[in-house]
């Protein structure tokens, strides 16, 4: 009877696990993506200085807190690459390229709801 306890706890506890993880990477996700939006009304808006601000906090605030949450599920190589375009975003700011920085915005939603994606619980993210 003990090993049924042991056995029903354990899977108590993995499906905790489990759910934690999906809000955390969820909310972070849709923290960076609110993020993202409101950039792009504030440069509909003509707003261009304090955009500049929100996309660099954005990106600092990615690489120091959101990338450690999330290299723990995973691949480092596809958080440095959303890094970058982060960054990469802030530059296309400064030069006052807004059409570039519009397609990298829309790249980089692509890349965040990927990875919101993979955490949804279907079938086929389970197998």
């Amino acid at each position: 009877m003990k090993r049924i306890y042991i056995a029903i706890a354990f899977l108590l506890f993995s499906m905790a696990v489990g759910i934690i993880e999906f809000i955390t990477i969820n909310y972070n996700i849709d923290t960076y993506m609110n993020k993202i939006s409101k950039v792009e009304k504030l440069i509909k808006d003509n707003n261009i200085k304090k955009a500049e601000i929100i996309i660099k906090e954005n990106a600092v605030s990615f690489e120091k807190t959101g990338k450690s949450i999330l290299y723990c599920y995973y691949t480092h190589d596809e958080l440095e690459e959303i890094t970058e375009e982060l960054y990469t975003m802030e530059d296309l700011l400064d030069d006052k390229r807004i059409d570039d920085y519009h397609e990298q915005s829309h790249l980089l939603m692509k890349k965040l709801l990927f990875i919101k994606e993979k955490e949804q619980i279907t079938v086929q993210n389970i197998l």
